[in-house]
């Protein structure tokens, strides 16, 4: 929908639901982060791992990124009715999930956090241009980049990255559905109105 109104509507709608997600994950994230990492501190061997040390620069990168858009939206108002400053909270959302899924996927093959980052991005954060679809595929490209380099042989690249592809096409589907949502949302709306 090319409906200016709309636009200015979504955008708005959806910095508020991101804001609203991301005081929920600047409280949950250490409380997580403690609870599921607990055992990697109690090692001296392995908390000067590399892999712990990125898992934790990672938590503290992530934390102040919530916080910064928490921030963001309580001193620079502007902000929520920008489209650029809805792109880049995108952005940044799916960068940290692809980030994670690299340095904590390796040591754990978790992709929890990478399927709640791009779903949140997905259900929470519509943008009116088709901007995150080239997130999810550039962030599928790192991670198969990555894959090819530090697994051994082509089957290992393939396992490697069948969750995450899986999780890409599931948000890109989501993606469609939540956009037409807020579509009828807005019409019937209006129609209300």
């Amino acid at each position: 929908m090319q409906d200016p109104a709309f636009r200015e509507w979504l955008v708005s709608k959806s910095w508020v639901q991101g804001v609203r997600y991301s005081k929920v994950v600047a409280c949950l994230l250490p409380l997580g982060a403690l609870a599921v990492h607990a055992h990697l501190f109690t090692d001296k061997v392995q908390i000067l791992s590399p892999g712990v040390v990125w898992l934790l620069v990672w938590q503290v990168s992530a934390e102040l990124f919530f916080i910064a858009v928490i921030l963001a939206d309580r001193w620079c108002p502007k902000l929520r009715n920008r489209e650029w400053s809805l792109n880049a909270v995108c952005a940044g959302a799916v960068a940290l999930a692809t980030w994670l899924c690299i340095v904590d996927g390796r040591m754990r093959t978790d992709m929890s956090i990478y399927a709640a980052g791009l779903t949140f991005v997905a259900a929470v954060m519509c943008t009116p241009r088709p901007v995150r679809l080239p997130m999810y595929v550039l962030s599928f490209l790192v991670l198969s980049i990555v894959a090819g380099l530090t697994a051994d042989g082509s089957a290992a690249v393939l396992v490697a990255l069948a969750n995450p592809f899986c999780i890409v096409v599931l948000c890109v589907e989501l993606d469609k559905f939540t956009f037409a949502r807020n579509v009828e949302l807005y019409t019937e709306t209006r129609r209300a109105e």
